[in-house]
């Protein structure tokens, strides 16, 4: 899908952040809404990676990163890595750490 975007006509291409970011944005939330199981946690984190290939993508008007993707907890097994996801009403935490299940951690927007 992130081929087909990109390959628009640039004066046809409507505004990524608008359109397509908030899709992302919704399913991540959607995922961690609660208690999220770790198959969530899993899929959120995917979709957040995802998203950020998009956008490399969306900036330089093409697919730019087609090669075979590899989680860095899979490359480097001594990574943890932290993932930080904002979101409309609050900031979500996944965190990837060696030998440890993945965890979440949430924090509610202020008024």
């Amino acid at each position: 899908m992130r081929g087909d975007l990109v390959s628009i006509n640039p004066d046809i291409q409507f505004s990524f952040r608008k359109s397509v970011e908030p899709v992302y944005r919704e399913l991540v939330e959607l995922l961690l809404d609660g208690n999220p199981s770790q198959e969530y946690l899993k899929k959120a984190r995917q979709i957040i990676e995802d998203l950020q290939l998009a956008e490399l993508d969306n900036f330089f008007r093409q697919a730019c990163l087609d090669a075979n993707v590899a989680q860095i907890d899979q490359i480097d097994r001594s990574a943890t890595v932290i993932y930080p996801i904002i979101l409309p009403e609050r900031l979500a935490v996944i965190v990837s750490a060696p030998g440890k299940p993945i965890g979440y951690y949430r924090g509610e927007a202020g008024n």
